[in-house]
């Protein structure tokens, strides 16, 4: 189920929850999550480097919490001067900035390798935001047509995504519309329906053993 916390919020109130981390109404990819090394971080960044190496009005927004170690890779993306001030790394936010930034954001990135779910991905897609995730494993599930796949291991594919974001305005609102469709079938009552309609099958199942072995 989708906590209905997450939802589209006015351009104008979405950005003044976050104008103290990014220069105001800049076009940002956003990427969240734990500092683990399957979310795929470096690969995130290192598409948006191929993608945007010449866009400087492009930024990277990393919401890295509980960072678990080093990670070689991607602190040698960060030191890529192409980047100049637009990586903005933050460590922590509250959930309410958190919100304003699925809304502000150009996209979400999510090539995460392994997921037991990819919670994320469906929060940005209840804020309006297009998601771009790995087609594969439990994104590719759970974000269904709502979200553009690419291969995760291949950073052109993450840059080739994201490019077309930018450049086919149509795409990005179609990307938008389908993402708000497939995050608004996960709530909490639909779930609940599901887990008693699985209860009702076991316990059909149950009786018909019972009776036939009478």
């Amino acid at each position: 189920g989708l906590d209905p916390f997450f939802h589209e919020l006015p351009e104008e109130e979405a950005w003044a929850q976050i104008s103290r981390y990014i220069p105001p109404r800049r076009r940002f990819v956003l990427v969240v999550g734990q500092g683990s090394p399957y979310k795929n971080h470096a690969g995130a960044l290192e598409g948006f480097i191929e993608a945007f190496r010449d866009d400087p009005q492009m930024y990277f927004v990393l919401v890295r919490r509980f960072e678990r170690g080093g990670d070689s890779r991607l602190d040698a993306l960060m030191d890529d001067p192409s980047l100049n001030s637009r990586l903005i790394n933050l460590s922590y936010v509250t959930g309410e900035e958190l919100r304003a930034l699925y809304n502000a954001a150009f996209c979400f990135l999510f090539p995460s390798i392994y997921e037991g779910f990819g919670l994320p991905a469906l929060e940005a897609m209840a804020c309006g935001t297009p998601v771009v995730t790995s087609d594969s494993g439990a994104p590719a599930e759970v974000c269904g047509e709502g979200a553009i796949k690419v291969d995760p291991h291949d950073v052109a594919s993450i840059a080739r995504a994201l490019r077309a974001l930018r450049d086919d305005e149509d795409l990005w609102k179609e990307s938008a519309r389908l993402g708000k469709e497939r995050a608004a079938e996960f709530t909490w009552q639909r779930s609940a329906e599901q887990v008693l309609s699985v209860y009702d099958r076991a316990i059909a199942v149950a009786e018909a053993a019972r009776e036939a072995g009478q």
